[in-house]
């Protein structure tokens, strides 16, 4: 009897994260502030800023904050006269999610699908942050002659700084899914809070209806296991043999993504400029905005 109820008892435990993940509600998008296009994939949430005429500026986000994270860059783009378009990733803010390998694949398809959507022709300038920097610089190698020039903020794709829940994660399989459906929730509520004592954001109500969505968390750990646990060296050489101008941007107190990661880019490509700003972490496009937007102008006038 003691060895079934312990059985049960374990059985529970281990379904309770599942259990959570398919009760969570799916966005009500309504309250979307965009529009939607139907992709081969599924339905993604997208808003164009700035004027109706004017260079096109498009911006990848990351791994678990949507598009709403670009806010400041995107206000210093269109001053500079980009029409900018911003937009989710599956299983991200608004867009929908999918029952797919989160892998590069799926994060091109959806790109290209919008792009063509969008009838966005002619080069254009990308940018991506974290997770998208390695999206942004996948599509800029696959099809450069599309992209005249990316800037990169904090991007993922040469190394990742881990603890030891995070190596478990990317260790993927079910202990990677059960402690993220578990536990990712309760770490992006501590992130959020985190910013709003910083002054990074105004409220946190925006950014705890992200890390309770339905569909977020089993696309983070398969995005781990199937874009992230690869590199994004050998496209950055391909950038450099196109000759594709790039900009990275760096904050020396990133915990995520490791002090090593601009030599390593520089190794793979000598002709990036670089920017590192001392006092930054991985929050650059929330608290580096306007000094991002500067260093953005300076880098279109050098070209």
């Amino acid at each position: 009897m003691i060895w079934l109820t312990l059985f049960l008892l374990l059985a529970v435990l281990a379904a309770a994260p599942f259990v959570l993940e398919r009760r969570r509600a799916l966005p009500d998008t309504r309250q979307a502030p965009g529009r939607f296009a139907s992709l081969s994939d599924g339905d993604t949430h997208y808003q164009w800023h700035g004027p109706t005429r004017g260079p096109v500026a498009v911006c990848v986000h990351g791994l678990t904050t949507p598009s709403h994270v670009w806010a400041g860059t995107i206000e210093g783009l269109t001053r500079m006269g980009f029409r900018v378009l911003s937009y989710d990733h599956y299983g991200r803010g608004y867009s929908a999610s999918v029952h797919a390998a989160h892998d590069r694949a799926l994060y091109l398809r959806q790109l290209r699908d919008l792009l063509q959507d969008q009838a966005v022709e002619g080069d254009i300038t990308l940018l991506g942050y974290s997770m998208g920097g390695q999206v942004a610089t996948a599509f800029a190698a696959e099809d450069p002659s599309r992209v005249e020039r990316l800037i990169l903020v904090a991007p993922a794709g040469f190394g990742v700084t881990t603890g030891a829940l995070d190596r478990l994660i990317f260790r993927g399989g079910f202990p990677a899914r059960w402690l993220q459906y578990l536990w990712g929730p309760q770490v992006m509520r501590r992130a959020a809070r985190d910013h709003k004592r910083r002054g990074l954001i105004d409220s946190t109500e925006q950014y705890y209806a992200d890390c309770r969505r339905r569909g977020l968390h089993p696309a983070i750990v398969s995005a781990i296991g199937h874009l992230l646990s690869n590199g994004a060296a050998e496209d950055m050489r391909e950038l450099h043999e196109q000759g594709v101008p790039v900009l990275a941007l760096w904050g020396a107190q990133d915990a995520v993504i490791p002090q090593s990661a601009p030599g390593a880019m520089a190794q793979a490509n000598q002709d990036v400029c670089h920017k590192t700003w001392q006092e930054g972490d991985h929050m650059l496009p929330l608290s580096h905005a306007k000094e991002m937007a500067a260093e953005i102008q300076r880098f279109l006038r050098e070209q």
